[in-house]
């Protein structure tokens, strides 16, 4: 299971389904669960309807407002960088890569101090993780991030790779899955090696 994961803002009340139009407020409740996080997205009528007993249970939980239908766009164009940071964040979360969690950890970071992403929780695990629960202010996506150890020596070396990918430097692969035949031979190689093993231990004997 990742250690990330991308839970997008609903369109409806959680609890009643009725539609989040633009500039409507609303809650997000986040419940920890034994097969992970549970998000909840409530208007503010089921929200104040609820029992505090039952918030209390909760991991975290905060407000959001709606953001307005997008308009015809200006002249201005938006800056590059943030949209290829959120972009690629999106692509190697689902790559689900060992290699990545410390670019995705920067890119999470750099959208936080460009104000597009908002840190709602930290949780600490019991094997010594921290998850950090980010908030995409566009969207409303809510991304459930571990938070690596990046020794000093090693953040110059993962900011140049964040700085490859986001211009294309390195293309991002989808993971390929080994065929069945080719872990049919890899079984058959490994018999192999324990027969001839075993053989030359029963003639030493």
């Amino acid at each position: 299971m990742a250690d990330w994961n991308i839970r997008p803002r609903a369109l409806q009340c959680s609890n009643c389904g009725t539609d989040f139009p633009p500039k409507s407020k609303g809650h997000t409740l986040l419940h920890t669960t034994p097969e992970g996080h549970l998000r909840k997205d409530l208007c503010e009528g089921c929200y104040n309807a609820l029992d505090r007993a039952t918030l209390g249970i909760t991991s975290a939980e905060w407000p959001f407002t709606v953001p307005e239908t997008p308009t015809k766009r200006s002249g201005k164009a938006a800056p590059v960088q943030k949209e290829t940071a959120i972009q690629l964040l999106r692509k190697l979360v689902i790559r689900d890569a060992e290699k990545d969690i410390e670019a995705i950890y920067v890119l999470a970071i750099l959208l936080e101090r460009s104000k597009q992403f908002i840190e709602r929780d930290v949780q600490h695990s019991t094997d010594g993780k921290t998850l950090r629960h980010y908030e995409f202010r566009p969207t409303g996506e809510l991304f459930t991030i571990k938070a690596p150890n990046i020794r000093p020596d090693d953040l110059p070396f993962v900011q140049q790779r964040v700085i490859d990918l986001l211009e294309g430097r390195e293309r991002i692969l989808p993971p390929v899955p080994e065929p069945p035949c080719a872990k049919l031979k890899r079984y058959r190689k490994n018999m192999r090696q324990r027969q001839g093993v075993m053989k030359r231990y029963l003639r030493r004997g």
